[in-house]
């Protein structure tokens, strides 16, 4: 993954503009997260069903049980 940021203001004319409801344009929700584009997004998810990816096993893993 190439394209990511955690700066907003790096990306901000790049982001896909957020609707409420209505459809009217609201914020997008910033939780602190990485910002990324719908590549390297596609690719993480993909990665994520591949089963031969060992260094991903670990957070694959049940870490707590109710």
């Amino acid at each position: 993954m190439m394209h990511f940021t955690t700066l907003r203001s790096l990306v901000r004319d790049k982001l896909v503009a957020r609707l409420n409801k209505r459809g009217n344009p609201t914020a997008n929700w910033d939780l602190g997260a990485i910002l990324s584009t719908a590549a390297d997004m596609a690719k993480f998810g993909i990665t994520n069903f591949d089963s031969t990816k060992m260094a991903l096993h670990g957070q694959q893993q049940t870490n707590f049980h109710r």
